[in-house]
């Protein structure tokens, strides 16, 4: 199976018995926000993925995966502004900053960039 993300961090924090909730409040997040990552709607910054780690203790393999999946969903967004002018990449950038915030669905990005 070709795990996301996502997938991978709620099979991990399953498979110690952790709830959403928990992890959200151990680390200063909504639990909304930890759905949110696990479903692949929101992208996380290196600096949280180390939080949950310190938490959730996987594998070193399991953490080097999960580092690899994150870096490749950060690389897809440096993906869409390949060949952009400056104002499309500013807009990009824009839309970013409000999925990172939750203010927009990661599917109405998409819809905006087709």
């Amino acid at each position: 199976m070709n795990e996301r993300f996502g997938e991978m961090l709620c099979r991990i924090r399953l498979q110690f018995g952790f709830s959403a909730i928990f992890i959200a409040r151990t680390i200063g997040f909504t639990r909304g926000y930890i759905c949110d990552v696990e479903k692949g709607n929101k992208t996380p910054s290196p600096n949280w993925l180390i939080k949950v780690a310190g938490i959730l203790n996987p594998s070193t393999k399991d953490i080097e995966k999960l580092g690899h999946l994150l870096v490749s969903e950060r690389q897809k967004f440096h993906f869409l502004c390949a060949g952009k002018t400056q104002s499309e990449i500013e807009f990009i950038k824009d839309l970013h900053g409000l999925w990172c915030k939750g203010e927009i669905k990661k599917s109405d990005i998409e819809a905006l960039l087709e």
